[in-house]
Order: structure tokens, then sequence, then C-alpha cells
């Protein structure tokens, strides 16, 4: 579903507001995510001044909308957010797009889907790369999680996507990430004993499927410790059950929304904190089992 942000205009040329319009209307109806609304100033979520007028100036700093300044030559250094004049549409989406992840904390890129068509997940992808620049520029910044050290997980999924947004999220919790693009590059992994706290693991792979490569690491006297869950679209009760029965210790289904897998994984940590924690050379932390409360 998607998320509606409404857009106020402050001193800003005729023309510049007909194709304010007329891009929002463009904008939603193509985009899976955000929908934005131009409306009056004192109702919106983002108001656009245009910088060049005093009398805009004026007006904004009586605003409670995040600003965003509209500007003909230099860019101004007192403003977060900023775009030059005139308005281009791309340029303009990216600028609100940026702000709705930085201000609003919104990232509906990084839920974890299904598999979808080969142009599908070439889009998803560039679109997951666009929210990691942003991060990488301070644009992305979550509720400030518990402080942890040395917190090991291992990727296992044959999608570019899903590995994507799971590094992704995981990077939130400041928990360091290994990625497997397959069962048998995970097998090669665990074989190396090298050692994880947490192992998502998908079960539709090509030669090696996730049920394998389960009861494999559960053989493994390193990863022994080590949580399993398989993240997967299969949903049957028998998948279930197989999975509980080849040693997996949690069951996530795709699609899960970001909110849902940081819930997981902050409740994994907090079970974490409570245990005796114990590393070896490496620095991977061992930590006994317990129950882990998940959400509905």
């Amino acid at each position: 579903m998607k998320k509606t942000f409404n857009i106020g205009l402050i001193g800003m040329a005729p023309k510049d507001v007909l194709s304010m319009k007329s891009l929002m209307r463009v904008v939603n109806s193509s985009s899976r995510y955000r929908e934005y609304n131009v409306v009056e100033s004192g109702k919106c979520d983002i108001l656009v001044v245009n910088l060049d007028s005093e009398i805009s100036r004026e007006v904004y700093r009586r605003s409670t909308a995040v600003v965003v300044g509209a500007y003909s030559e230099s860019a101004p250094t007192n403003f977060k957010h900023s775009i030059k004049k005139p308005l281009i549409g791309r340029k303009v989406i990216d600028v609100f797009d940026r702000v709705t992840v930085q201000e609003f904390s919104y990232e509906p890129e990084l839920t974890i889907n299904k598999d979808d068509s080969s142009a599908s997940k070439q889009q998803s992808l560039r679109k997951l790369e666009k929210l990691e620049s942003m991060s990488e520029l301070g644009f992305v910044d979550d509720v400030v999680s518990p402080k942890r050290s040395n917190i090991r997980a291992l990727v296992v999924d044959d999608s570019a996507v899903v590995r994507k947004a799971l590094t992704m999220l995981l990077a939130k919790r400041n928990i360091d990430v290994t990625i497997a693009r397959d069962g048998r590059e995970a097998l090669d992994i665990i074989g190396q004993n090298y050692h994880f706290d947490i192992v998502f693991l998908d079960i539709v792979m090509p030669e090696v499927d996730g049920y394998k490569v389960c009861k494999e690491l559960k053989r493994s006297a390193s990863l022994k410790d080590a949580k399993v869950v398989m993240l997967t679209s299969k949903s049957s009760k028998f998948d279930r059950v197989r999975a509980s029965l080849v040693g997996s210790d949690y069951y996530l289904t795709k699609p899960i929304s970001q909110l849902d897998f940081l819930e997981f994984i902050d409740a994994f940590l907090n079970n974490c904190s409570k245990k005796t924690v114990t590393k070896n050379a490496s620095g991977s932390c061992y930590r006994g089992t317990g129950a882990i409360v998940l959400p509905a």
C-alpha cells in the first residue's frame, strides 16, 4: 500500500506550480511505494520554498513541515534539503524520496519480497542500490538500537534482491553479514569452520536446497549453536515441519516488511544480550539457547 506525502509550495511561479502538479500525477500513477499530493502549505508534510523571494523566506520559518529550498543560483548552505530551479521531474522526486527516508523513516523498498520476474528483480535491485547510497551518505537513520558487538550473520539466498535487502536491514542493527549466493556456496563456507550467530536460509535454491544446508550446518561443531532462520516463500505446514526436523530454529515467510523483520532481529539481539558471551579466536560470539518471543 502506498503512503501519501503532502507537498506545499510557497512563492513558486505559476508555471512551476503547474509543472509540480503534473509531475505528481505521473509519479502517483507509476510509483509502487509513495504518492505525493500538492496541498495548501499549512497542511503539508514537505514545504518547497522559493528562496529567491524574501516573503517566502519569512513564511517558511513559521512552518512545522520539512522544508526544501528551491534556488536559482548557488545552493544555500543553511538548508538540509534543497533543489535547483528550474524544477526537473526526476531530480524533484529524488529529493522528495530522500526526505521521506531521512525525515519520516519511510523505506518500503527494504521489504523482503517473493521472487519476481527478471525485469522486476533488476528494477528492485536498482531501487535498493539507490536507497543504500542514501544510507552511505547518512540519509538512513533508524531508531537507535541497544549497544552490542561481534554479531555475525550468514545470509544464504539465490536472489540478489533478497541478499541486498537483508544486508541493508542487518546493517541497521550493526550486524556483520557474510553472503552465500546459493546452497553450494553456503556448504563451502560451513566447511571452512566460520562462526556465525544467526543464519538466514532460503529453501528453494538450485543444486542444494535449504533443508540440506540446514542439516549440514547443524552437524558442524563450529555452528551447532547458531540460530537458523528459514526465510522463504513456502508457507505450508508441511514445509514448516520439515524445516523443524532438519534443525531450523525459526521460520519466516516472504514477503516480510522491514518493520516485522527488525522486530524479529531486536528480539534475537535482546535475547543474546541476556546470555553469557564467550568469544572464539576470530571474535565471534557463542551464546546459549533460549526462547525468543517473536511478533505475531
